[in-house]
């Protein structure tokens, strides 16, 4: 009880301070959350916490599966605890900005805990509690969690509501409240929580969801289902996600993104964006390996015994230059020694020879179940393999009954029997079992196989997860110290047959010490059934490409597939009409390892506000942009930021673009000027609006600016802030002989904007210069 009572002191006595908004313009202040106060570092982690007796890793939570995508979006980085170990340590709590649960009933010791939640949100961590606050409201629980709740603005009165038929919404937020799909006629039972009475603290209630029974007065005994007030949110269970048995599908009944910014929020702080770079969103395609040397049947290839490798780069490689894409060999499919084929390394040196090409691994043997490797024993494995003596049931008997009808009246045919057969003991555990398992091998020694594939001054930047994609914490280590980046698991789906934010996925996975990056949208083998049709399925990936855009932009767009879409016509067209999709769309196309080296990047940045409105950047690895949102009100002041490239809008966000050159950028907003648009301050200097092409270096001249840039495909781009009238625009490449100088004349327009599509080769950098004609 003693270390209770310490964690309880130690919580009081946590200093957070907490002064009042001041701004020249209180309207802005007021909707960003602008604080006037000394330099301070803004928190970005929230607290996951979850208890492993119910929830056995960070991974299979619920906080992980769907609430960290919301707050990854937000900004934040999710921080697991698991509280079979106890409380949080004082430090870590002091660094967060929240606390985020999703517990499924009670916990043990629910008591302490809500002491300590209590303490914790008195000091000004914010709660997001989704269903049981961590008791059922017993008797001997009440009081402590009451005494939490009470921060949240809420009590418990110890009932529960399980007849529903009679209750009736009283009041309900259109805005958050059935956004994906309506409530339904019978609400699901609920604890009766109500709002708490004022008693001289600000416990102020946004009500989003409540209901009382219809005969009841007015507000009288309403329960709230739904609410947030300064501390938090609390969303009772039941009413978070629904799962629809009729069509098997999970759906939210609030919005998550919404809901978790009012609870965290009015404090805005700048957001590290994973989508964006340059102002654009960002492309970029990766395949896996699999079915590399499958046969194609598409009849004008099959007619040249071609493999699907073959086809992929004839038919989706080849003719899109302009468009980057990773691919992932399994290392065991060039060995001959492992069923491989020699062409198969033919194919591969001249599809990484390619300039628009990264090399990958898609590991060596290709674990499907990695788990299983993560102890390995090749007895075991030998024993899952080895055949096992089975009976296989006796089909459904067709022989002549003698019964009514003409067709039974023939002589009886022996009855069908059982039969004894030999099957696997067990799904082989990975594609290739020939040889021991090793991660050694598995993961450096297939680079290295990849390695010797390349040309000079190429090398594979990239390892793509194989099979359920799960990898254990020394499979990522090893990916870390052979210094490539790792990608795969998620399998992003927002469509039709799954209607929810609940099967977007959030950036990362966390595995122990480790990190693995999940790709952005899931690949064509869940779209056509695993493999079996329809073959065209793929398609459907342009649904979830158009809802991750919008209202929201929530990820970057991501064409996934495998080698095995080159053998059937109908995956193959789909594919490339994803191709042709992201050739028109106005994206900045990157590589995937460029990708993963973003979203590995967003956990370590660092934002602190230096004065009101105006903070600086720092630890951001290749994350090179920064995201406010609900800011019409504001726009960038380029007089007092630094090493900042620009700034454009989309769907009611500002996305500030940061130059990679500048260690420690300072971005600084001011109030936009009444029918500005994208305006970004009183004094005018050339600054980026979006550009296809990666931008970095610049440098303002007397009439003009200069700067470094490299992409792929033609340099579109628009810039602002400069003097109407015609400009000379030059691009000189560092390989003069290949690539040569370009230069012409474009004008800019009286509201001070440059647009231009640059037809050079920037895949390996150019410099761009713009100067004024005189």
């Amino acid at each position: 009880m003693r270390l209770w009572l310490t964690w309880f002191v130690v919580l009081l006595g946590l200093g957070v301070v907490m002064p009042s908004s001041v701004s020249s313009s209180p309207d802005v202040a007021r909707t960003l959350g602008m604080r006037a106060t000394q330099e301070h570092r803004v928190p970005r982690t929230v607290l996951g916490l979850y208890h492993s007796a119910d929830e056995a890793t960070p991974d299979v939570t619920r906080i992980h599966k769907f609430l960290e995508m919301p707050l990854n979006h937000l900004g934040y980085v999710v921080s697991y605890w698991d509280l079979k170990a106890g409380l949080p340590p004082a430090d870590l709590l002091n660094q967060a900005a929240g606390v985020a649960t999703w517990f499924n009933n009670t916990l043990p010791d629910s008591t302490h805990y809500f002491v300590w939640a209590a303490a914790a949100a008195r000091i000004g961590k914010k709660f997001l509690v989704f269903e049981s606050p961590g008791s059922l409201g017993t008797p001997d629980t009440l009081r402590a969690m009451n005494g939490f709740l009470s921060e949240l603005g809420l009590r418990h009165t110890g009932t529960f509501r399980g007849d529903t038929r009679a209750v009736v919404i009283r009041h309900k937020n259109p805005d958050l409240i059935g956004v994906e799909e309506p409530l339904p006629g019978v609400l699901p039972g609920f604890n009766v929580v109500t709002a708490l009475p004022g008693n001289g603290r600000d416990v102020a209630l946004a009500v989003h969801l409540s209901v009382s029974v219809a005969d009841a007065a007015p507000q009288a005994d309403d329960a709230v289902l739904v609410s947030t007030n300064h501390s938090g949110s609390v969303v009772s269970t039941g009413y978070a996600i629904r799962y629809n048995p009729a069509k098997k599908k999970l759906t939210w009944f609030v919005d998550p993104i919404g809901l978790v910014a009012a609870a965290m929020g009015p404090n805005m702080f700048p957001a590290a964006d994973t989508t964006t770079l340059a102002g654009r969103r960002m492309y970029f395609s990766h395949i896996d390996g699999d079915g590399w040397n499958n046969s194609t049947r598409i009849p004008q290839h099959a007619s040249r015994a071609l493999s699907s490798a073959e086809v992929v780069l004839q038919e989706l490689i080849v003719p899109y230059p302009d468009l980057p894409v990773t691919v992932g060999l399994i290392s065991c499919d060039i060995d001959p020694a492992l069923k491989g084929r020699v062409e198969a390394a033919d194919t591969a040196r001249r599809l990484y020879a390619l300039p628009q090409v990264e090399a990958a691994s898609h590991t060596h043997t290709h674990p499907f179940d990695w788990p299983f490797y993560a102890t390995y024993d090749r007895a075991r494995e030998l024993a899952r393999l080895k055949p096992v003596e089975v009976t296989k049931p006796a089909p459904a008997s067709t022989a002549g009954s003698g019964g009514i009808w003409p067709w039974d009246l023939q002589p009886a045919k022996p009855k069908p029997t059982a039969s004894r057969v030999f099957i696997p003991a067990g799904p082989p555990p990975r594609y290739n079992t020939d040889v021991p398992f090793g991660i050694d091998r598995e993961v450096a020694g297939s680079l290295r196989d990849v390695q010797g594939l390349l040309p000079p001054g190429k090398r594979a930047e990239v390892y793509l997860w194989s099979g359920d994609t799960r990898p254990f914490p020394a499979a990522i280590a090893a990916t870390r110290k052979a210094k490539v980046r790792n990608l795969n698991g998620g399998d992003s789906r927002f469509d039709r047959d799954f209607p929810s934010l609940a099967y977007v996925p959030p950036i990362s996975r966390t595995v122990a010490a480790e990190r693995q990056i999940y790709s952005v949208n899931s690949n064509e083998n869940t779209y056509t059934n695993e493999w079996t049709g329809p073959y065209d399925g793929f398609l459907r990936l342009r649904e979830t490409l158009d809802r991750t855009e919008r209202p929201r932009r929530l990820k970057p767009m991501n064409v996934y597939y495998h080698m095995y879409s080159g053998e059937r016509a109908l995956a193959l067209a789909a594919v490339k009409s994803h191709l042709d999709h992201a050739r028109a769309s106005p994206v900045i196309p990157v590589t995937a390892s460029r990708y993963a080296a973003i979203a590995d990047s967003f956990f370590g940045v660092t934002i602190t506000e230096v004065a009101p409105m105006l903070w600086r950047i720092g630890s951001r690895g290749d994350l090179q942009t920064i995201r406010f949102d609900r800011a019409e009100a504001v726009s960038l002041d380029l007089t007092k930021s630094e090493g900042v490239l620009g700034q454009t809008r989309h769907a009611g966000a500002l996305y500030i673009a940061l130059d990679r050159a500048h260690d420690a950028p300072v971005i600084a907003l001011a109030e936009a000027e009444p029918g500005s648009g994208s305006a970004p301050s009183p004094a005018a200097q050339p600054y980026l609006i979006e550009s296809r092409w990666d931008v970095s270096g610049v440098m303002l001249q007397d009439c003009g600016f200069s700067a470094k840039a490299q992409g792929f495909g033609r340099g579109e781009m628009t810039w602002a802030g400069l003097a109407p009238g015609t400009v000379r625009v030059s691009v000189d490449g560092a390989d003069r002989a290949a690539r040569g100088a370009t230069e012409h004349t474009a004008q800019v327009s009286a509201d001070g904007r440059l647009s231009v599509a640059l037809d050079a080769d920037a895949r390996a950098g150019v410099t761009i210069t713009v100067a004024c004609v005189k």
